[in-house]
């Protein structure tokens, strides 16, 4: 498959029976914007995309292929591999050669590959680490509001996925053998979700924001990490909304940097009761989780 120098191909697919990209096979292929790169691929050849000055795009749908040289020499473009591959080391990155920035592609057809997305980085962050999966293989929903039971699972998921003592749970209104089941109980367990007055976990309710700092804030005491970072809420106009329980782990969780507050008609607001999307819960995980170098 030789394309050296075509001037007028500007998007390329290549087959899933090719093996192997030759040597010079598409450079200077000045038009060149977009490459699709399947999992047959082995092996690239040095200079294959050499001069492809209009390339913007470069797919990986594989394992990373061996390189034998630098390939991508005067090239400035995104490329992207599979979300979670560890074939994708900084070493093999840079064995490409170009100006080339890595991006993980995601599998949710919901999630721009491209363009201005706030919450992009946070969810391939979360799913890389599998601490949040899709609602389904082809969608994340990202605008949807995340209930308590996903929650537990996720903070569960960042303790991964300790064992429980009771084999029953310990919620009167969650069911044994669900999804979410175990983490209840380890969260049950080490007081990291205590539930609500009446003994309730509340499993289908959608978590609210100064719930999830709440959590947050017991996983990190369980977790023997470093909770002495304390903000101020009262430059948010809704501080006096938060709930006295909550109090002291939202001012952890805004001098830690893990909530930042909303953005309303110029102000900033913390929201307290407001429920969280999985967008929002995914920028937060992410923020923890590195803001403790986890």
């Amino acid at each position: 498959m030789v394309f050296y120098n075509w001037k007028k191909l500007e998007s390329v697919t290549i087959p899933n029976t090719v093996t192997e990209i030759q040597y010079s096979a598409f450079s200077y292929c000045e038009s060149l914007a977009e490459v699709t790169v399947p999992a047959s691929v082995k092996t690239i050849g040095a200079g294959a995309f050499d001069e492809c000055t209009s390339l913007k795009t470069i797919t990986f749908n594989g394992d990373a292929p061996e390189a034998e040289y630098p390939i991508f020499e005067g090239v400035t473009a995104t490329a992207y591999y599979p979300a979670g591959n560890q074939t994708y080391t900084e070493e093999v990155k840079d064995s490409f050669g170009g100006n080339l920035t890595w991006a993980e592609q995601l599998p949710y057809t919901d999630i721009p590959a491209e363009g201005d997305c706030w919450y992009r980085d946070n969810v391939s962050f979360v799913s890389s680490r599998g601490i949040m999966t899709g609602m389904t293989d082809t969608e994340f929903g990202p605008g949807v509001d995340l209930p308590r039971s996903h929650f537990a699972t996720i903070i569960y998921r960042i303790a991964e996925k300790p064992s429980v003592e009771s084999e029953q749970s310990v919620f009167p209104d969650v069911p044994d053998k669900e999804f979410y089941t175990e983490a209840a109980i380890w969260a049950k367990e080490n007081d990291v979700i205590k539930g609500y007055d009446d003994g309730n976990f509340g499993p289908n309710d959608m978590i609210t924001r100064e719930d999830m700092a709440v959590i947050m804030y017991r996983y990190a005491q369980l977790a023997k990490l470093d909770t002495e970072a304390t903000g101020e809420l009262s430059g948010f106009p809704d501080a006096e909304q938060v709930s006295p329980y909550a109090v002291e782990a939202l001012k952890w969780a805004v001098g830690k940097g893990i909530i930042s507050g909303m953005d309303h008609e110029g102000n900033k607001t913390i929201e307290p009761q407001g429920t969280a999307s999985r967008a929002q819960c995914a920028a937060v995980v992410q923020r923890f989780m590195e803001g403790y170098g986890l």
